[in-house]
This record gives structure tokens, C-alpha cells and sequence, in this order.
């Protein structure tokens, strides 16, 4: 058995965890609860982590949803095809503005959406689109 320099008895190399010595430090058994903080901890952290990292997914989703959207309805009016525009319209992302401006033969759009992860926001996504207005066509 070894001991240490302050008179405690040190591990003894068996895999036995060591004995209190005569002032009743128990050692490491004074820690065990440690433990479980540091796990519950860690597992809010890990969910923290999570939650946001599917937030920022989310975002990406809705804002390709946005680009998508813009590039449709650009596409749509430069062609002179109103009621396929109108259809790509309701592709775009839950309370999203669809906005089209034209000039000098191009067709402008912009598709932009406010979105919320609880109090934290909001987050504003926007995407915009330009086609040129086919010859013949009045946009």
C-alpha cells in the first residue's frame, strides 16, 4: 500500500477506491453528485444544440422555398403565363409577400417571409428573381 506526503492513503493499484483517513475526508465519494449536474447539464446543452441547429435547417428550407418561388413567378410573368404565375405564387413559404416590379423589359420578384423560433426573432428571409420579358409579351 503507498501513501501520499499529506498521510492518505493513495490508490493501492487493486481497482479499490481509497479508505477516509483519520480527519474523514472520504475522497472522491464527496463528488459523486457531480456527476448527475454535470450530466443534466449536459443533455440541456445538447438539446439547446439541436433546437437550433433545426432552426437553421428550417431556415435554409424556407429560404430556398423563397428563391424557388421567385424564380417561378419570374419566369412565369416574363412569359406572359398569368395563371401558371399565379400558381407558383402558392409555392411560397406561410405569410410570405410576393412582390413584382417591371421595368425596362425585365420582370423583378422578390419573395421575402419573417419567421419566429419563439421569442427569439424575427428572422427575415428574402429572395429575389429577374427574368427578361419575351418578345411579344407584356408583362
Amino acid at each position: 500500500m503507498s501513501t501520499t506526503t499529506a498521510g492518505r492513503r493513495s490508490d493501492p493499484g487493486n481497482g479499490t477506491r481509497p479508505r477516509a483517513d483519520a480527519s474523514g475526508d472520504k475522497g472522491p465519494t464527496r463528488e459523486r453528485g457531480m456527476v448527475s449536474v454535470e450530466l443534466a447539464i449536459g443533455v440541456l446543452a445538447m438539446a439547446l444544440v439541436a433546437l437550433v441547429g433545426a432552426f437553421i435547417i428550417s431556415m435554409a428550407v424556407v429560404q430556398g422555398r423563397c428563391g424557388d418561388t421567385a424564380a417561378a413567378v419570374s419566369r412565369q410573368l416574363a412569359r406572359g403565363d398569368r395563371q401558371e404565375a399565379d400558381r407558383a405564387r402558392g409555392t411560397a413559404p406561410r405569410g410570405a409577400t410576393v412582390q413584382v416590379t417591371t421595368s425596362g423589359g425585365r420582370v423583378r420578384v422578390t419573395v421575402s417571409v419573417s419567421e419566429r423560433l419563439g421569442r427569439f426573432g424575427p428572422v427575415r428571409l428574402s429572395s429575389t428573381a429577374e427574368a427578361a420579358v419575351e418578345p411579344g409579351v407584356s408583362p
